[in-house]
């Protein structure tokens, strides 16, 4: 009893000593710092297999969260270029008649997506669309159609 008593007791040492200052254990951290965005997570140890839509399998939901958050982000402006096919800012191409109102608008900007639904397809293009309406709007776009050049 007295020996698992003093155990607890130099477990406590180590913990508070290791500790430290939180402030210095935030700044000198890579993860959950203010340039990674990321909360410092400990998954549960549950073995509940997904995979994302890139076909990657993680152990858990808790686990794929965490590696997405700490991954690589995409560029806001490829993400653009990919939903829309051309890069932000650009001039517009004597294409881009073809999705035209006859008042010169462009009827593909009637497509609003309203809600983020995470339900990925997969273009003709080979790009992986995060929900149907960012699909919608890229096919209106481009000349793509739903497809397998994902796989």
């Amino acid at each position: 009893m007295k020996f698992a008593t003093n155990l607890v007791i130099a477990a406590l040492v180590v913990a508070s000593a290791s500790a430290g200052n939180p402030a210095q254990v935030q700044q000198n951290s890579t993860e959950g710092s203010a340039t990674s965005h990321c909360p410092n997570v400990v998954c549960p140890d549950v073995f509940d297999p997904v995979t994302d839509e890139n076909g990657v399998t993680y152990p858990n939901k808790c686990a794929m969260e965490d590696a997405k958050c700490k991954g690589p982000r995409e560029n806001v402006m490829d993400e653009y270029e990919r939903v829309y096919g051309k890069k932000f800012g650009a001039p517009r191409d004597e294409n881009d008649g073809v999705n035209s109102k006859s008042d010169g608008s462009d009827k593909c900007d009637d497509i609003i997506c309203l809600q983020v639904v995470n339900l990925p397809m997969c273009g003709s293009d080979g790009v992986w669309y995060s929900n149907p309406c960012e699909f919608s709007v890229a096919a209106c776009k481009k000349n793509i159609v739903e497809g397998t050049a994902c796989n």
